[in-house]
């Protein structure tokens, strides 16, 4: 997913590598760090904030293939520090 003004992002940029093995679509929510303004996860479910309306628009059109699919997350309230969460 690539959305308008991602290339001027000029903020530091945290890179990490992680190895996943998935028959499904899949999306690493960290890769998009930049344009969302809160991640909130509990037992069962997602919460994403995005920075503004337009963003969330673009990005909800280009998510629409994921249905089925899985969201990988290191935030804070989604995984223990330091490890990734796949949610479904």
């Amino acid at each position: 997913m690539v959305l308008d003004g991602e290339a001027a992002f000029t903020g530091p940029r945290l890179t990490s590598q992680l190895q996943l093995q998935a028959d499904r679509p899949t999306l690493f929510l960290d890769e998009y760090d930049h344009i969302l303004k809160d991640v909130n996860c509990d037992q069962s479910k997602m919460a994403i904030t995005f920075r503004d309306t337009e963003t969330y628009s673009k990005a909800r059109r280009e998510c629409e293939s994921l249905t089925g699919g899985l969201v990988v997350s290191s935030h804070y309230t989604c995984s223990p520090e330091g490890s990734h969460s796949v949610f479904e």
